[in-house]
């Protein structure tokens, strides 16, 4: 009973029409998204936090991963 309107809805669904539905569907996220990061960037306090520096840190010399996790149990240690 609810095949022949699936059939139906299938046979007038071509590739293009799927791919212009979905191009508008993302577009309309894509706008109300925008609009909530736009609401969320707006200070509530009236205080903006600020960076004056930033530490980055390089921690050379550890054991490989390949060390650290074996995947074959049977293999010889060492």
């Amino acid at each position: 009973m609810g095949h022949r309107h699936d059939d139906i809805l299938i046979r007038r669904l071509s590739r293009r029409r799927l791919l212009h539905w979905g191009a508008l569907g993302a577009a309309g996220c894509g706008l109300s998204l925008s609009e909530l990061l736009a609401a969320e960037s707006v200070p509530r306090y009236g205080i903006r936090p600020t960076a004056d520096n930033c530490v980055l840190l390089f921690l050379d010399g550890g054991p490989s991963h390949l060390d650290m996790w074996d995947m074959k149990p049977a293999a010889p240690a060492g």
